[in-house]
């Protein structure tokens, strides 16, 4: 089961009275949100790279052992009653972890996940300079909170979704009473 970062439970439907009357209250929350998301995306990003490289360097190794094997006496190889399973056996395995890697995409996902975390930190860099430099006037400041939120929004629709256990490993330190009630269906 996976989980959309952005659900309703941390973005900005979540959001107390308080912080909807102070713009710049909201974006401090919207910020750290975005930090988490950024982060939650990283992690997976790095995980689908680890798990290409253990399926892919695991393939080659039994691939390499099973022909070495082979090559190493051609024609001479003569495998007993027991041996020859053990190799046919590796074979397969060789195969199966090379079709489980190619099926599954590690490394594509792995790309997926590492653009969103850019995009991700680019809108928390975005947020920061906003924060830093906040407008004057209500129009103003609706207008730019607004601009966070739409660009928030097509982020979260292109992202991949995060695991369950990175998003709850990245979110869970962080909830607040006023999140945990706000949905998500995580508490």
């Amino acid at each position: 089961m996976t989980k959309q970062v952005d659900s309703d439970f941390y973005h900005h439907r979540a959001e107390t009275k308080e912080t909807l009357t102070e713009p710049k209250v909201l974006l401090d929350k919207w910020h750290e949100r975005l930090r988490l998301c950024s982060r939650a995306h990283f992690v997976a990003s790095d995980r689908y790279t680890r798990l290409h490289y253990v399926f892919g360097l695991l393939a080659a190794v039994l691939s390499a052992a099973i022909g070495c094997l082979v090559l190493a006496s051609p024609g001479k190889v003569n495998l007993s009653v027991l041996a020859a399973p053990v190799v046919g056996l590796i074979s397969f395995l060789a195969a199966g972890l090379t079709s489980v890697q190619t099926f599954l995409r590690f490394i594509e996902r792995s790309e997926q996940h590492r653009i969103a975390a850019t995009k991700y930190s680019a809108l928390k860099r975005e947020a920061e300079e906003l924060i830093t430099f906040f407008p004057e006037g209500e129009n103003n400041q609706r207008e730019c909170v607004k601009a966070i939120r739409e660009r928030w929004d097509e982020i979260t629709n292109e992202a991949p979704s995060i695991a369950d256990k990175t998003f709850i490993r990245i979110f869970r330190p962080r909830w607040t009473v006023d999140d945990s009630s706000a949905g998500g269906g995580q508490q």
